[in-house]
């Protein structure tokens, strides 16, 4: 299930009013909400805020989805950021309102400079099952509002509350110990480099896997079938397993809710 089928599915059940209370009870649901107002797909902030707007429709959540990591200050960049079409300002405002009433533009602006954005570039970045385990590692940082992985880059953006040190995200994410994430910044010049807070700078990049080969001996085949089941049960097994907060979510959606 991809980013944006969970979150149409999360819209339509907020949609119902019998789920509403639910899903801002269940933590992973409504942090995932938030995640996804940073996504880089419009469709998928959109689907978030129409979401959130639902749950906000039942003053009973009011309390707790104000004061979730992340969700004002989120909903009040989208408010003030140019790039946002109507659609999303307008859907980022009618939940702001909900949620907090009207607000000056004054409070939003103060609000907003009190994040902090940083740029990591993340060495051992191969794929998503790697991106998984980095999320959970910035989930685990208090004070990360919201972040989005640049896979071809190997980056990852990620907004703070102001008292997050760059230092303290490189180090969550270094301490998975196959990955290695290092501050991006930019020189007087507008060059880019990159700042290193581990005291081990001996690190190698994983190689990519490489192809299968085309056949295999036949004293391999006749190995391979003869332990054919016990590699179908340990996949098995292997898929059970949950996939991180990602994995949270699908489940929460596929167990607790109205259809």
């Amino acid at each position: 299930m991809d980013v944006l089928s969970v979150v149409q599915h999360l819209r339509d059940l907020a949609a119902d009013p019998r789920n509403r209370l639910t899903i801002v009870k269940d933590q992973s649901s409504l942090q995932s909400l938030v995640l996804f107002l940073d996504n880089d797909d419009s469709n998928v902030v959109n689907t978030a805020l129409e979401a959130l707007y639902f749950l906000s429709k039942c003053s009973t959540n009011h309390s707790a989805m104000k004061s979730e990591l992340g969700m004002i200050i989120s909903l009040q960049t989208i408010i003030k950021s140019e790039k946002s079409t109507k659609k999303t300002r307008d859907l980022a405002t009618a939940v702001h309102s909900k949620l907090c009433g009207t607000q000056s533009d004054g409070s939003i602006s103060s609000s907003i400079r009190k994040v902090k954005q940083y740029v990591l570039q993340v060495k051992g970045l191969m794929d998503d099952t790697c991106r998984r385990l980095a999320e959970e590692k910035l989930l685990s940082v208090t004070g990360v509002i919201s972040f989005t992985f640049n896979m071809a880059k190997k980056r990852c953006t990620v907004r703070t509350k102001k008292e997050v040190k760059p230092k303290t995200l490189c180090e969550a994410i270094s301490s998975t110990k196959i990955m290695r994430a290092e501050q991006v910044v930019k020189k007087q010049t507008g060059e880019e480099t990159t700042v290193s807070y581990d005291s081990n700078p001996k690190f190698e990049e994983p190689k990519p896997k490489s192809a299968d080969p085309e056949y295999l001996p036949e004293a391999d085949l006749a190995e391979l079938e003869e332990n054919k089941t016990a590699i179908a049960r340990s996949e098995n097994a292997s898929s059970t397993k949950s996939g991180g907060w990602f994995g949270t979510v699908s489940g929460f959606l596929a167990k607790s809710l109205y259809w």
